[in-house]
């Protein structure tokens, strides 16, 4: 008769720098940066740092941001009806608008 031995499976809760970094697509040095500046958190263990499985999942979580709109679909702009003409308001708006600058008459491009 053979014994079944049961195995449970180990999982790895601590992690090497090189390791973390890996894992969150960034460079050794700006893991290093960023446990220096607390934004993720280390574990010291006989002068080697270790990164905690939760604390790495805990920065990923903080670094998401909110979706922006996509480069080239334009935004809507809100709806304004276009107000009538008034003849006599165009007339003194468009004197007003030529101004002299330096010498020189300027009247703006229509």
């Amino acid at each position: 008769m053979t014994r079944q031995v049961q195995t449970t499976p180990i999982f790895k809760l601590l992690f090497s720098s090189r390791e973390t970094a890996t894992a969150c697509s960034i460079s050794e040095r700006t893991l290093w940066t960023l446990s220096n500046e607390g934004k993720i958190r280390v574990c010291k263990i006989r002068g080697a740092n270790r990164y905690h499985i939760d604390d790495i999942l805990a920065f990923i979580e903080a670094s998401k941001t909110e979706t922006r709109q996509p480069r080239g679909v334009p935004m809507k702009k809100p709806y304004r009806a276009a107000a009538a003409p008034d003849t006599a308001k165009t007339s003194k708006t468009a004197a007003a608008k030529r101004t002299i600058i330096g010498g020189h008459h300027l009247t703006p491009k229509r």
